[in-house]
């Protein structure tokens, strides 16, 4: 809409503007016949701007005739007035700013003209002072200037070191890239395991027949592994021994002792009867009386020799024990596949190395350095003790971080989950495991060991155990019974397991002294069969031999020096596991401490 224009005889009609505004009406009246008089015409928004802004009483009507007159302007609106006040607020603030600067000059002026005399006073001890302290200033620029020096080197130094650990960076993400891709290009779980698990009975009534049934069947497995030697085949009885006769006799050892006129003598005995041998100093060989040193009681042995007076004793010139043949052959995988040789794990000790069983955790999940083994691995073989148990010697809760055994298998069971489920984990008991002492023992119970029997690839068997993997057959036993060799043989330790476990094979028995063995009909610890791996624990000490063709590997363990390994003086190895290549049989020690 236009604006309207106010005249002179039209003032009644813009009566609504000036009531809505505080003004008096004559001053209102007045600006209006001033722009009449000066020939212009004023519109009504542009005086009610007039009147809003108070722009009369700033002295500025005269301006705005003055302008509109020297522009040609007749009509004087809104938009005319507002750029009228612009452009004077513009000007008066640049006058403002040029004053002010003009002021600050004119001060500085006053004050240089002020301080002149002053400054004229303190020239020349200023000029003195700078005399006097250019010397210092000299000293100071080459104090700064080595300062300079060395912040350089240093700027240097951090810059060089800042580039090795860019380079360190990049190594380590190309590493990981690296596994990344070996995890990527695995073929472990391509693999499929081949393995078969012999099992047994071992159940009895307890009665005083299953004793002497089962010394009977140890006689008979053993002796008949002694007769297939040629010299042995036409062993005879002991009943039907006569005086003066040459013969070979097979018996099972009943007393060893020594006689002071003949030295160290043995009482053997078979099913018929028994009689004391007497070794013939002047016929026997070196080899067999180192033999004789390291036999024991209960063991079957052959010996040949004269039968003395009254048939009671014979003077042997030879003895030998079941042992193993030279020409055995060993079975070996059709693939390079990786077996891993455990135990002792002792989860639920306070001296359980729970840092050190994760590194190996993470290495079997290619974490790791020597992926080159891990990602082969299909088998993990455990060799008992997998908690440290409750009650099995006195006093052992004060050494105990879970004293309850259910709480020590589910944290056995967690550790043991994590690792990847393509690999066979074949689990046999331990004497601190919660299964009876005496051997053999039986698998795991569901009732303490509940979450191993959820795992598909968890195994559970008895100690000792037959194992067939890939095509290798393995024998596994916890090694209580190395407690009785090392203490009856002289020169076996516990720091040299192998020793012991080699003994296993010459007299063809994992428990050649009668100890806490179950009494049961079948002897179940006699070796019929020669295997290719004996895997062992129970001592802490790594150890490994291969004996004809038989490789004995004492597994160590994941627990630390324990009091009664200091009073025996007995230094354990934990953290090293055996891995076995089973197509080469070589065996690599990996260290996870």
């Amino acid at each position: 809409m236009s604006e309207n224009i106010i005249k002179g005889r039209e003032y009644n009609e813009i009566s609504d503007i000036l009531n809505t505004i505080k003004i008096d009406k004559k001053a209102a009246k007045e600006i209006v016949e001033i722009f009449i008089k000066n020939n212009l015409l004023l519109t009504t928004h542009a005086y009610e701007y007039i009147l809003k802004n108070e722009i009369y009483e700033k002295g500025c009507v005269e301006d705005i005739l003055k302008i509109a007159k020297d522009n040609g302007t007749n009509i004087v609106t809104e938009e005319f007035i507002i750029e009228f006040c612009i452009k004077k607020e513009t000007k008066t603030e640049t006058e403002k700013d040029v004053k002010k600067k003009t002021d600050g000059k004119i001060e500085e002026k006053i004050e240089e003209k002020r301080v002149e005399p002053e400054k004229t006073a303190n020239i020349e001890e200023k000029q003195e002072e700078e005399k006097t302290s250019e010397k210092s200033k000299n000293e100071e620029k080459k104090e700064i200037e080595e300062q300079a020096v060395k912040i350089k080197a240093k700027e240097e130094a951090v810059k060089e070191q800042k580039e090795a650990v860019k380079e360190q960076k990049e190594a380590v993400k190309e590493q990981k890239e690296a596994v990344k891709e070996q995890v990527k290009d695995n073929k472990r779980s391509a693999i499929k395991s081949n393995f078969k698990i012999s099992d047994y009975s071992i159940t009895s009534d307890g009665k005083i027949s299953d004793f002497a049934a089962y010394f009977q069947d140890k006689y008979k497995i053993l002796s008949s592994i002694i007769k297939r030697r040629i010299e042995y085949r036409d062993a005879k009885e002991i009943s039907k021994i006569n005086e003066g006769d040459v013969a070979c006799i097979v018996g099972m050892i009943s007393d060893k002792f020594e006689n002071k006129q003949y030295g160290l003598t043995l009482t053997i005995e078979d099913l018929t009867g028994s009689m004391r041998i007497i070794p013939d100093k002047s016929k026997i060989s070196p080899d067999t009386e180192k033999l004789i040193i390291g036999l024991v009681s209960d063991e079957v042995i052959g010996v040949k020799g004269k039968m003395g007076k009254n048939n009671k004793t014979m003077y042997v010139s030879d003895i030998v024990e079941p042992d193993v043949p030279y020409d055995v052959i060993p079975n070996k995988a059709e693939k390079e596949i990786y077996a891993v040789f455990t135990s002792d794990f002792h989860i639920g000790s306070i001296l359980f190395l729970q840092k050190e069983f994760e590194n190996f955790i993470e290495w079997i999940n290619l974490k790791r350095n020597r992926l080159d083994l891990a990602e082969k691995v299909k088998y993990i073989l455990i060799a008992g003790d997998i908690v440290d148990g409750v009650g099995v010697y006195p006093h052992q809760e004060r050494e105990l971080a879970l004293t309850d055994i259910y709480k020590q298998y589910d944290f056995a069971a967690e550790l043991i989950s994590r690792i990847p489920e393509d690999i066979e984990i074949i689990i046999s008991p331990g004497n601190h495991d919660a299964v009876r002492i005496a051997e053999p023992q039986p698998e795991l119970s569901k009732k303490f060991a509940p979450k191993f029997y959820e795992m598909k690839n968890v195994h559970l068997v008895k100690n000792p155990a037959y194992v067939n993997i890939e095509g290798v057959n393995v024998l596994m036993y916890h090694g209580e019974a190395l407690d009785n060799l090392i203490r009856a043989i002289p020169g076996l330790s516990y720091s040299a397991p192998e020793k012991g476990m080699k003994e296993f094979l010459k007299k063809r028995h994992l428990s050649p002294v009668y100890a806490d063995i179950f009494p049961s009909e079948k002897d179940n610890l006699a070796i019929k069969d020669i295997p290719d791996v004996i895997h062992c624990g129970h001592v802490h000490s790594i150890g490994y031999e291969n004996y004809r063709g038989v490789h004995l590997i004492n597994s160590g363990c994941f627990q630390g020096r324990t009091k009664f390994q200091e009073e025996m003086g007995h230094i354990p190895t934990p953290s090293k596991v055996p891995i076995m290549n089973l197509k080469t049989h070589d065996i690599t020690i990996m260290d996870f401490g």
